[in-house]
């Protein structure tokens, strides 16, 4: 039997909210497919229950595991690590300097976990970095660190208050 590129192809389009169906058309075209709606409703309990299984045990969790690094928990947990390192040196430099001054302790893990968001990259051995965060999730964060981090500038607004007889001396004078 010749093998298929891709299962979604040959599956019918499906309407938003409705269950998955046994589609008896592709039963011989998909190599596995169960051949009765009794072996795939089995089949589909079986998975379901492995899915809840594996919930509880924390095996399909993916937390921390940002699109596109699947596999790769021990190394992004390994640079996170070294980047929340990086980063409480960067924040104690920047309150050494007088850069920043933290009102409390959460100010001071939040500018940290800001800027180890923005500091967490894996380096390759081309030299290459890759950063762990999205663009989107590091613009974020750099926005945090500059808001905390660097004066706003000083905006100076005069309001020019005459009587009533200078500005119709002016207005005078203009005519």
């Amino acid at each position: 039997m010749p093998r298929v590129k891709s299962r979604r192809k040959l599956l019918p389009p499906r309407k938003k909210g409705e269950p998955n169906r046994w589609h008896p058309e592709l039963v011989g075209k998909i190599r596995g497919y169960p051949k009765t709606q009794e072996a795939w409703q089995a089949k589909s309990d079986l998975m379901r229950q492995q899915v809840k299984l594996y919930n509880a045990e924390g095996i399909t969790f993916r937390s921390g595991v940002p699109d596109g690094w699947a596999g790769k928990k021990k190394l992004i947990n390994k640079i996170n690590t070294e980047a929340l390192a990086e980063a409480k040196d960067i924040v104690d430099e920047l309150i050494k300097l007088g850069r920043f001054q933290a009102d409390n302790v959460e100010a001071k893990i939040a500018l940290e976990a800001a800027v180890q968001v923005i500091v967490a990259e894996k380096h390759t051995p081309e030299t290459e970095t890759v950063p762990l965060y999205n663009v989107k999730d590091r613009l974020a964060a750099t926005k945090i660190v500059l808001e905390y981090t660097q004066k706003k500038p000083v905006t100076k607004s005069e309001v020019g208050v005459t009587k009533a007889e200078d500005f119709l001396a002016a207005l005078a004078t203009k005519g």
